[in-house]
């Protein structure tokens, strides 16, 4: 059990700085969808929180429309989602699957110097009884 905790724990911590990179990436393509679509407030991004929440679910490959039609740059939007899906969900994702294969082998060998350890200490107490 601590060592699943002690996983989870190390892999937390080492996807800090990408669930930062993830915000800074998130937020950038909502404001930019925003702007496209800021003279239209009943488009789907036409509000800062409505760019969040679909720039989100974007994210997440839910609900995915490229209905820009009545924004400022309809090609330009088109152009955004396509960045954004190529950054977000390819780029991003690999980079995910990466840091936490990495995270799990780091621990997976510090599990087994530790489990080495332990064996020997158990060993030399036999030993000196």
């Amino acid at each position: 059990m601590h060592y699943l905790v002690s996983m989870i724990l190390q892999i937390m911590s080492d996807i800090k700085y990408f669930l930062v990179v993830l915000a800074i990436a998130l937020s950038g393509f909502a404001f930019a969808f925003w702007a496209i679509s800021y003279p239209d407030r009943n488009h789907e991004f036409g509000t800062l929180q409505n760019a969040f929440l679909n720039s989100y679910q974007y994210m997440l490959g839910q609900g995915i429309s490229i209905d820009f039609e009545g924004t400022a740059s309809p090609e330009l939007g088109v152009l955004l989602l396509v960045l954004f899906m190529l950054f977000m969900m390819i780029l991003m994702l690999n980079l995910l699957i990466a840091l936490m294969g990495d995270s799990f082998s780091n621990i997976k060998s510090k599990g087994l110097a530790h489990w080495r350890r332990e064996r020997a200490a158990i060993m030399l107490e036999q030993y000196s009884m």
